[in-house]
């Protein structure tokens, strides 16, 4: 597999790229370009061009036309100068060049690169991204999540996507209409989100963020930046960062590499890399996911999910009722509260303090409680749980589950699926099942029917394979008082 660069001339030509990602030019003359396989840069010229970019991400170059063009991929046609009487098939992204262009995409993800010029942009279905370039643009990203991108913007630039205006340098004059998310580059930039869901990046340098409403994410990079979450659940994301990061958000100050001199108001959550970092949150419901490397968390108040990631990570939950989650693990773990150990893969040399909930993953875990009432969710696999003393709930999700609630008035929770499941220890005068999740058991009859005595131990059969089992356990023992149902409202 080779990568082409073939260049016609004036007359009409036939090009045919190949299995490569290749560079095909028409120059004039009416030429047929078909990209074949491959990530092509296709490049018409002057004349009436059939251009198809074939299998890969192609892209249409008319980033040397110093006069305006009309490009519309959802209709695979091409208006003025360069662009007249051209006919487009599987293009995905269109760079033009310093006229004031028209770029309209289609129903796929498109890239649109305007170049200078004041160009109008239309991005359509699918999740676009708009480089408008020098010059007053205007940007509709219609349908689906779409971004804006200033990396490459030779000096700060402001974007307020709340009232739709741009200024300084690139983003000088533009208008912005259905965008989401703002990437700039490497200045002191100035982002403003909307009443939207926002991804706002700012790059390197001293930015200044505003989510406003919805639910933002923020990328502060490098520099000292000023982050206001606003409305809305919003996350800070260092995932990137380049070294150990500190973020504490009960002071709204940040520090260490990418993080340092941030500051931070309204903000939730924290998202951090693959080093040792320092996530402390304030006085709500923080979600802090460290990443991987051996991190140091705080919950604080609130009721605080934590996600420590690979490494031997050291967990304060603080005040409220917090949980940590090892649903992301990708192997078997073990959580025990009790003596605030970790092991095993991600939980391996981890140390919990503070914590009540535990969630783990799809393998075969092993969760024990302590004295406090603990929420274990072992996810699907073969699980072990004991809840130890409290009033806890376990559930264990799909698998063949070991379970010992022990001390405390225990919930243990069933759902469609679950395999086969054994209660050692169930007491009939506080312990609780929830069968909600099976439609057909509305009462103690419905459990009744499906119940089977085998020596001293009771089995309940769900079908389609789904067993439960409580040993040393008489049905005449228990009552409805035992279960909670799907009762419709």
């Amino acid at each position: 597999m080779f990568d082409d660069t073939l260049i016609g001339g004036e007359g009409s030509d036939t090009i045919i790229g190949g299995q490569g990602d290749d560079s095909l030019r028409g120059e004039g003359g009416n030429d047929s370009i078909d990209g074949g396989i491959g990530n092509d840069i296709l490049n018409g010229g002057a004349g009436a061009d059939t251009i198809d970019g074939g299998d890969g991400i192609d892209l249409l170059d008319f980033s040397e036309a110093t006069t305006a063009v009309e490009v519309r991929l959802y209709t695979n046609s091409g208006a003025l100068n360069d662009a007249a009487g051209d006919t487009y098939f599987n293009i995905e992204n269109v760079v033009s060049g310093s006229g004031n262009d028209k770029l309209i995409g289609d129903t796929a993800a498109n890239m649109l690169d305007g170049g200078e010029g004041n160009d109008f942009f239309s991005g359509r279905e699918g999740n676009d991204t708009i480089l408008g370039g020098l010059g007053a643009d205007t940007m509709f990203g219609d349908a689906g999540t779409d971004l804006i991108d200033y990396s490459t913007a030779t000096g700060s630039v402001e974007v307020r996507l709340y009232n739709t205006l741009g200024s300084l340098n690139e983003a000088a004059g533009d208008r912005f209409f259905g965008i989401e998310n703002i990437t700039t580059g490497d200045f002191n930039d100035k982002l403003i989100g909307d009443g939207v869901g926002n991804v706002l990046d700012g790059g390197a340098g001293s930015d200044f963020f505003s989510g406003r409403e919805g639910n933002d994410t923020i990328l502060g990079g490098l520099g000292a930046d000023t982050m206001f979450g606003d409305a809305g659940t919003d996350l800070i994301d260092y995932s990137t960062a380049t070294g150990s990061v500190e973020v504490r958000l009960y002071n709204t100050l940040g520090s260490l590499n990418e993080a340092a001199g941030d500051r931070f108001f309204g903000i939730e959550n924290i998202t951090t890399g693959d080093f040792n970092d320092k996530l402390i949150g304030d006085s709500v419901a923080n979600v802090l996911d460290g990443g991987d490397g051996d991190d140091f968390f705080s919950g604080r108040e609130g009721n605080d999910t934590v996600l420590g990631g690979a490494g031997a990570d050291t967990v304060f939950g603080d005040a409220g009722t917090d949980l940590i989650d090892y649903s992301d693990a990708t192997g078997s773990v073990e959580v025990r509260l009790f003596n605030t150990r970790g092991s095993l893969n991600e939980a391996a040399g981890d140390r919990l303090f503070g914590i009540e909930n535990v969630t783990t993953g799809d393998f075969n875990d092993k969760l024990i409680g302590d004295a406090v009432a603990n929420v274990l969710d072992g996810g699907d696999g073969d699980d072990f749980f004991s809840g130890r003393e409290g009033n806890d709930t376990i559930i264990g999700g799909a698998g063949d589950d070991t379970i010992f609630g022990e001390a405390g008035a225990d919930l243990f929770v069933v759902s469609a699926g679950f395999e086969s499941d054994v209660i050692f220890d169930f007491d009939e005068a506080e312990d609780r099942v929830d069968v909600s999740a099976f439609s057909s058991i509305s009462d103690f009859d419905d459990l009744v029917a499906i119940s089977s005595s085998n020596g001293q131990d009771l089995t309940f059969d769900f079908g389609a394979g789904d067993v439960l089992t409580l040993i040393n356990t008489s049905i005449n023992d228990l009552s409805d008082a035992n279960f909670i149902y799907d009762v419709p409202a």
